[in-house]
C-alpha cells in the first residue's frame, strides 16, 4: 500500500490560512485521512499485531512494570515485522515502488500490486475456518483467492488475535508457575513484610535469561512466518 502524495502548496495554504479551492481541500483531507488510516491497517494486515501483543504479554508475565519501556517494544515489534516481512517488501519496492518512480507504473496499477503481494501473504496465514465465517455473513464465495481484498484482511487479522493471545498465554503461563511457587515458600516461611513481587521478579529475570527468552522468542516468531528447522 502506498501513502498517496499532496502538492506541497496545498498544505502552504492550509497552515498560512489562505483560501483554496474545493478539491485542493479535498485532496488535503483525503491525504491526511490516508496518513492516519495506512498505518493501522498496516498493522493488521503483516506480521506487526500478533508480535506487540506476545511482547505485552511477556512484559506482564516478567512484572517488570514499564521495562521495556513502550518505545523500545514497539521499536522490537517493528524490527521483527520488518525482518519477518521483507520478502513481501521486497517484492513491493521491486514490483510496485522502482517502476512507479520511474513512470514505467501507473499509480492504480501499483496499488493492485500492493494489494496483490499483501493479500498473498495474508491468505497464507489465515484461518480457513474464519474465512468461511466471515465470507458467509457477506455472502460471498468460500474461497479467499476470489474474495475482497477487505475480507481477507479481516479474517487474516481474526487469525492472527487468536494466535498472538494463545501464544501470550503460553508465554505468560511459566512465570505465573514462578509467581505462585515464590508465594508457597514465603507462605512456609511465615508473616513477612517484604513484598512477593520483590523475591519473585528476579526469579522469572534469572530464569528468563538462562533460558535465552528473548532468543526463542524470536525464533518462535521467525518460524511461524518463515519456516525452517
Amino acid at each position: 500500500m502506498l501513502i498517496p502524495s499532496f502538492p506541497p502548496h496545498l498544505l502552504g495554504l492550509a497552515l498560512c490560512g489562505q483560501p483554496a479551492s474545493s478539491a485542493g481541500q479535498n485532496q488535503l483531507v483525503l491525504s491526511l485521512l490516508a496518513l492516519v488510516a495506512i498505518p493501522a491497517l498496516l498493522a493488521v494486515t503483516t506480521a506487526f499485531a500478533r508480535i506487540v501483543i506476545m511482547l505485552y504479554f511477556l512484559r506482564a508475565g516478567l512484572g517488570s512494570g514499564t521495562l521495556p519501556p513502550n518505545a523500545v517494544l514497539l521499536g522490537l515489534a517493528l524490527v521483527l515485522t520488518w525482518y519477518v516481512m521483507s520478502p513481501v517488501a521486497t517484492s513491493l519496492g521491486h514490483d510496485v515502488l522502482v517502476p512507479m518512480q520511474a513512470g514505467r507504473l501507473p499509480l492504480d496499477q501499483g496499488l493492485a500490486r500492493s494489494e496483490s503481494l499483501l493479500r498473498g501473504f495474508m491468505m497464507t496465514r489465515l484461518s480457513r475456518q474464519d474465512y468461511s465465517f466471515l465470507a458467509r455473513a457477506r455472502g460471498f464465495a468460500d474461497d479467499p483467492a476470489r474474495g475482497p481484498f477487505e475480507l481477507v484482511a479481516s479474517a487474516f487479522a481474526l487469525s492472527e488475535l487468536r494466535i498472538a493471545f494463545l501464544a501470550g498465554l503460553l508465554i505468560y503461563l511459566p512465570f505465573l508457575v514462578i509467581d505462585v511457587l515464590v508465594y508457597l515458600v514465603l507462605s512456609a516461611l511465615g508473616p513477612t513484610t517484604f513484598s512477593q513481587q520483590l523475591f519473585a521478579l528476579p526469579v522469572k529475570l534469572l530464569f528468563f535469561v538462562m533460558a535465552d527468552g528473548w532468543r526463542l522468542l524470536f525464533e518462535a516468531v521467525s518460524r511461524s512466518y518463515l519456516g525452517g528447522g
